[in-house]
């Protein structure tokens, strides 16, 4: 995961009047690993087989004793697929705020504030379509695979003004 995140803050003072301003920016990248979670790694038993007897990873493992196992998929055969799973996400933030101190006892204070997100995501998973299509690929059985992208787009505003005793 990569994560940057730059801040600004200026503070201007002018006699009794304070205007503040404080911008920040963070942009976060991050890619999953090709082996799945560890979850997946841990509900296998300790003597499932994950290769056949060519030395290649198996697609699935062993159901032992009718247990009703759910996930039968080998992580490691799901590594071999170039499966990934990729986010990125931006966020701007601008808080700007003025503070008038009319005398010791009264002040006005004002704030305006803009934040902006940007989150996309990106998986492109080989297993579970492998794990629903069962025929080879052909001209007429083209599903091969599946993808999945999401993304948003948030902007919000806001804004307060009171006075402060």
């Amino acid at each position: 995961m990569t994560v940057q995140v730059e801040v600004w803050l200026l503070d201007y003072r002018i006699g009794c009047l304070q205007v503040r301003n404080y911008v920040s920016y963070s942009s976060t990248r991050s890619k999953e690993s090709p082996y799945g979670s560890f979850s997946d790694y841990t509900t296998k038993l300790p003597y499932d087989t994950f290769r056949d007897d060519d030395g290649d990873y198996v697609t699935k493992t062993t159901e032992w004793h009718n247990l009703g196992m759910d996930n039968l998929a080998n992580p490691l055969y799901e590594a071999t697929l170039k499966s990934y799973d990729r986010s990125n996400a931006d966020e701007f933030i601008d808080n700007l705020s003025a503070n008038w101190y009319i005398n010791d006892h009264w002040q006005i204070k004002g704030q305006f504030a803009l934040t902006k997100r940007v989150i996309q995501n990106l998986v492109v998973s080989w297993i579970r379509c492998l794990q629903r299509n069962t025929d080879v690929l052909s001209s007429t059985n083209k599903i091969s695979g599946e993808l999945t992208t999401s993304s948003g787009n948030f902007l919000v505003l806001g804004y307060e003004c009171f006075p402060c005793v």
